[in-house]
């Protein structure tokens, strides 16, 4: 792996996963003296040897100095249990499940001397959940390909190891395989049901219906537009969904007929002998009223000649 320009949130977590790979080998070689079964024994120590290793391969491909190929991780091949459980993996068939003898109490030991198996497999399994944890989250957040596939294989190999680890714990009892009811399982589990084929996909485009604004008093649809004169038209109720006619549109009239010529009166709205009456009276009426405001306008302007004749005259 050629040296790269790291990005900010790539350093951080390699520091994690380095910090977290070499806590996770002391803490492996602190319980060591600890173990009296022999199984145990060479189990850890095959797990511890090659947890050094894949640390020294991440420490060279982080530098620069190595190809940065992680190898998976594989069995002690001297526990023939141990590959019983790993073989699992590959078929997808559960491992032999042995008589559950779980402790009656637990409680934290006084003095190291009371370190017993269990206390170390159990720490070992801790300890691989704990790295397969840090080491996911952070070939979720790199950039760089071969080092993101080197950290999921890490990752892997991790939890490969704590199922290694749990098989040990559960031959020996110190980790039973608890079931639960069938009434208990189906009440959890069998609920979910596959999607449907027919719902209707994120992809597929849905047509909005037509907008309409409602009227606040029965409901009809309310539109802008001008309706042509003829049959009554339909309009659908927003609420109730039924139709209902609506009114004929009506021809504009003059405000006032009076002021209407006699022709259009006589097309449009037929002149009876009251509605000529009181046109005539208004008529009449408009016809004084313009002849008495002309009155003053003449008599000033009479005085104004009378001024001038005067003045020409003494002149």
């Amino acid at each position: 792996m050629q040296p790269h320009a790291y990005g900010a949130h790539e350093v951080m977590e390699l520091h994690e996963v380095l910090n977290e790979a070499v806590n996770a080998i002391n803490t492996a070689q602190l319980y060591a003296p600890y173990v009296r079964d022999p199984e145990l024994s060479h189990l850890l120590g095959h797990q511890l040897q090659f947890m050094q290793n894949e640390y020294n391969s991440m420490v060279h491909t982080v530098h620069g100095l190595g190809a940065g190929e992680a190898l998976p991780y594989r069995p002690a091949s001297a526990i023939a249990a141990a590959h019983a459980v790993m073989g699992t993996m590959q078929s997808g068939q559960m491992p032999q499940m042995y008589p559950q003898t779980y402790p009656q109490t637990q409680q934290p030991n006084v003095h190291p001397n009371q370190m017993d198996d269990r206390d170390v497999s159990s720490a070992m399994l801790g300890l691989h959940k704990s790295g397969a944890t840090c080491k996911m989250a952070a070939a979720l957040e790199a950039a760089h390909p071969q080092l993101r596939n080197m950290l999921l294989q890490s990752a892997v190999n991790c939890a490969n190891q704590a199922y290694e680890m749990w098989g040990y714990m559960q031959r020996k009892g110190y980790y039973p395989f608890l079931t639960m009811q069938p009434t208990a399982n189906a009440q959890l589990l069998r609920g979910y049901q596959p999607a449907s084929e027919g719902s209707q996909g994120a992809g597929q485009q849905v047509t909005p219906p037509p907008a309409a604004m409602p009227s606040p008093h029965n409901g009809t649809v309310i539109t802008n537009a001008v309706e042509p004169e003829g049959p009554a038209s339909q309009q659908t109720s927003a609420i109730s969904g039924v139709s209902y006619p609506s009114p004929t549109l009506q021809r504009p009239a003059n405000a006032s007929q009076i002021f209407s010529s006699p022709t259009y009166r006589q097309e449009h709205y037929g002149v009876s002998e009251e509605t000529q009456v009181a046109a005539d009276a208004e008529g009449t009426l408009t016809a004084e009223a313009y002849s008495s405001l002309s009155q003053p306008t003449d008599n000033r302007q009479g005085r104004s000649r009378k001024k001038g004749a005067s003045d020409s005259t003494i002149g």
